[in-house]
């Protein structure tokens, strides 16, 4: 019972619950599979559209209107996908060196870093 209780309480969001009752009901995994493989794929193509839209509108303004809306912020984190493949990601580093932004953080999963032995000069 308990083992159960806590299988249960890992699981992640609503499509975990939903993929794993379809799956006990039907007794069908793999369609249930390739229809969970299909919806991620398309949320992520989506997200990854939408990203590169957005993406587009990060400029001076941005920062300024951080800036004005805090005063002095104490952090501005860089995040999203991964920032470190972004075109102007240095470009975007020194803009908001230019403000008076006391710790700028980039969240990133390192592959870059690791990769590129020139990129952090």
């Amino acid at each position: 019972m308990s083992f159960s209780t806590v299988a249960i309480a890992e699981m992640g969001d609503r499509t975990q619950l939903l993929s794993l009752m379809l799956a006990a009901h039907y007794r069908r995994p793999w369609p249930i599979l390739a229809g969970v493989l299909c919806a991620t794929l398309a949320s992520h193509l989506l997200a990854g559209i939408i990203g590169i839209r957005l993406g587009r509108f990060l400029t001076p303004a941005m920062l300024d209107a951080v800036v004005r809306n805090e005063g002095t912020p104490d952090i501005v984190q860089l995040s999203g996908g991964e920032p470190t493949i972004h075109p102007d990601f240095f470009a975007v580093l020194d803009l908001a060196k230019q403000r008076p932004i006391q710790h700028l953080m980039v969240n990133t999963n390192g592959v870059r870093i690791a990769r590129d032995r020139g990129f952090g000069e």
